[in-house]
């Protein structure tokens, strides 16, 4: 009951021009306790509203009952591993489109694929007569993007919406605004997206934005949103296409509690998906998951989500470790649980 009024102050707060009550204040501030103790979010997809909720509650988004939890910093324009495939192969792409309606001009001016993630960096110019009176606390986007084929791959819009997809092909993601300049009306954003299994083959796609999210505070302090609706479909060009350019590793330790169902490193991150003999849920698995490489290097997973397979629980860990990085071994360790080295495949 809890999480429904959540997501009805959530619809309030972002498709109305009114001042956030104290409820929704707490909302916020209590996400993370709800997130953890439930999981009957309904079956859609609560991303539109990713910027605002990362800048409130620093890391946590629900999608498609599952627990993403995912660094604030680990969008395209500071992940270290998205930077080092860049600099290896010149992974980020520049892309020129660009749509203007309601006195609202976008570019799509940035962005990368592969087979698990998509980064999309957009620049936006509002004529200063839209903008809210007031302090811009944060802006996020509503948009689709359909693929050549017509197939709908991601939908990060609000739950009003009706989708046009039943295929959740994206499983998590949330959006960074920043280089606000409210004087000419310019700012920045990013989004990374990342599919449930994999991308299908990108090509042709089209961005299609539909509402601009704003935050801010009244001349008084307090804290509302407004949204500026419209049409602005912007074309993905296939430059930028690296998808099928993976790394596959092997589990050694056939005897260990962890069995791994796959391993594997793309241009942007390392994956390991796998299940336990011990009987173990999300929460007790948070701060005991370890994975170090040859050299005693330790990494931090960005993101743990959770699925059922044939009455079992699956579990896939992400780490932002590039292929480009180049590391033939690692040692997949759970606290408790048991270990398993990983070996990159000879080809």
């Amino acid at each position: 009951m809890e999480e429904n009024k959540f997501e009805m102050d959530l619809k309030k707060v972002l498709t109305e021009e009114k001042e956030i009550p104290d409820v929704v204040k707490k909302s916020f501030n209590d996400t993370y306790n709800i997130i953890r103790s439930k999981s009957k979010t309904k079956n859609r997809r609560i991303l539109k509203t990713a910027a605002v909720i990362l800048c409130l509650i620093g890391s946590v988004i629900v999608i498609n009952n599952k627990y993403v939890i995912a660094a604030v910093n680990s969008f395209f324009s500071g992940a270290k591993s998205v930077q080092t495939a860049n600099d290896k192969s010149n992974f980020v792409h520049k892309n020129v489109s660009s749509a203007f309606n309601n006195g609202v001009n976008i570019s799509l001016d940035n962005y990368f694929i592969d087979d698990s993630e998509m980064g999309l960096n957009f620049s936006l110019k509002i004529n200063t007569n839209l903008l809210p009176k007031g302090k811009i606390e944060d802006f996020s986007m509503e948009y689709r993007i359909k693929n050549g084929d017509g197939q709908y791959i991601a939908e990060v819009i609000s739950d009003t919406k009706p989708l046009k997809s039943k295929n959740f092909i994206v499983d998590s993601g949330g959006g960074k605004s920043y280089n606000f300049d409210e004087k000419n009306g310019t700012f920045q954003y990013d989004e990374l997206l990342s599919a449930k299994n994999s991308f299908p083959k990108i090509n042709n796609a089209v961005v299609e934005v539909e509402t601009i999210d704003i935050l801010y505070k009244d001349t008084s302090g307090n804290e509302k949103g407004k949204g500026i609706n419209g049409s602005w479909n912007l074309k993905i060009d296939n430059n930028g296409n690296s998808q099928g350019i993976v790394t596959k590793y092997k589990a050694k330790n056939t005897t260990s509690n962890i069995q791994v169902i796959s391993a594997k490193d793309d241009p942007t991150n390392f994956y390991v998906t796998f299940s336990t003999n011990k009987k173990v849920s999300m929460s007790d698995l948070l701060d005991k998951i370890k994975l170090v490489d040859k050299n005693g290097k330790k990494y931090q997973y960005d993101t743990l989500d959770d699925d059922k397979k044939d009455g079992k629980t699956i579990f896939k860990v992400k780490f932002p470790i590039s292929m480009y990085d180049n590391i033939d071994k690692f040692k997949f360790s759970i606290d408790g649980v048991g270990e398993v080295e990983l070996s990159r495949e000879k080809y």
